[in-house]
């Protein structure tokens, strides 16, 4: 993401203090604790792991959402759009306010640029709150990708489980196939003594 250093202009700044507002509220919403839950086996065993997935998890999403954040910031020119609107706000600062100057010293052509300006902020604003409701779906997407992956990870345990019981119950068979067998041997050299 580009340091404060490069951002030049008040709304300019005032766009990436959203962006980290949103982002550190994302975050702050995804409960640690909600997410380890839903690996109730692994989270006994391999708590440590599922935190470091966890965490991995919200690097992803917060490197995704700043870099598609950086693409759109620089497709559409934000920068020089913001700090033109940021000029022309100083410049009618500057002037003192008159009904009768105002109506004189705007042009048809200056009130044509804000509004084009305005419309396209308005624009890009819309399309930057598409891509935050894209990234919220995503999110969704990959908690149920968890879902299923922590279903998947239940029926190999479940399997495992279920196997090793089964060797466990064969192993016991032959145990008590050859003590049987043992018996036997002392009763028929004990009969041949």
């Amino acid at each position: 993401m580009e340091t404060d250093k490069t951002i030049n202009g008040i709304r300019n700044k005032k766009l990436f203090e959203v962006l980290k507002f949103t982002l550190k509220k994302i975050t702050k919403s995804t409960e640690k604790e909600k997410f380890i839950s839903q690996f109730p086996n692994l989270s006994k065993k391999n708590g440590e792991l599922l935190e470091d997935i966890f965490s991995q998890f919200l690097n992803i999403l917060e490197n995704n959402t700043i870099n598609e954040f950086e693409l759109i910031y620089e497709e559409r020119n934000l920068q020089d759009t913001l700090n033109q609107l940021e000029k022309m706000i100083e410049e009618n600062k500057e002037k003192p306010i008159k009904k009768n100057q105002i109506k004189q010293e705007i042009s048809n052509e200056k009130v044509k640029e804000v509004i084009s300006k305005r419309e396209q902020l308005e624009d890009q604003q819309k399309s930057l709150q598409d891509e935050l409701l894209l990234l919220e779906k995503e999110k969704e997407s990959l908690g149920n990708e968890i879902f299923q992956l922590k279903k998947e990870v239940e029926e190999i345990e479940s399997k495992n489980e279920k196997k090793s019981n089964e060797k466990e119950k064969e192993m016991n068979e032959t145990l008590l196939n050859l003590d049987n067998f043992l018996n036997q041997l002392i009763k028929t050299t004990n009969l041949l003594k």
